[in-house]
């Protein structure tokens, strides 16, 4: 009786255009908020116990990390069960006016307020923004927001067996 030689023929699912379409659909995403918190100080008068008037002001923030997938078609990279995205950030922060709180510290012989102009109040709360913009891209936040995204993507292609490497332009 003859043998017959049957041939196994392992055959490898492309999933390159279902992760593309996933990760299209996700467009723009929060990823992760910090909370930010700005100590701004105002100095007027001499600096000495008897004339100094300073003041001040805690500015609370939140800053917000979004990952935006838009144009995600070029920039990603699919190998052997690692999928590698080239994303863009954008950050933004949000400065609460109704919960910035006051200190002054006055000298002995000073009984006025340090007043300030709606210009110069606000050209100081884009001085903090500003300082908190700069503050969000320290490497610290940088590595939480990265192991943040790679999770919320996995999560997205869940079902494909995939490590998810996400790399910052």
């Amino acid at each position: 009786m003859p043998h017959q030689i049957v041939q196994e023929q392992k055959q490898e699912i492309d999933y390159s255009e279902v992760i593309v379409t996933q990760l299209e659909s996700i467009n723009k995403m929060e990823i992760y908020q910090a909370y930010l918190k700005n100590t701004i100080t105002i100095h007027q008068g001499y600096d000495n116990n008897f004339f100094r008037c300073d003041k001040q002001i805690d500015t609370p923030a939140t800053g917000i990390y979004k990952l935006d997938l838009d144009n995600v078609t070029g920039n990603i990279i699919i190998g052997q069960k690692v999928v590698t995205i080239i994303a863009s950030m954008e950050y933004d922060v949000i400065v609460h006016e109704d919960k910035m709180q006051f200190t002054d510290n006055k000298g002995y012989f000073v009984f006025y307020d340090i007043k300030m102009t709606p210009e110069e109040q606000a050209a100081m709360m884009a001085e903090a923004k500003q300082q908190m913009l700069s503050k969000m891209q320290d490497k610290e936040y940088l590595d939480v927001v990265q192991r943040k995204a790679e999770k919320i993507i996995a999560e997205q292609l869940d079902g494909l067996d995939y490590d998810i490497r996400v790399l910052w332009r």
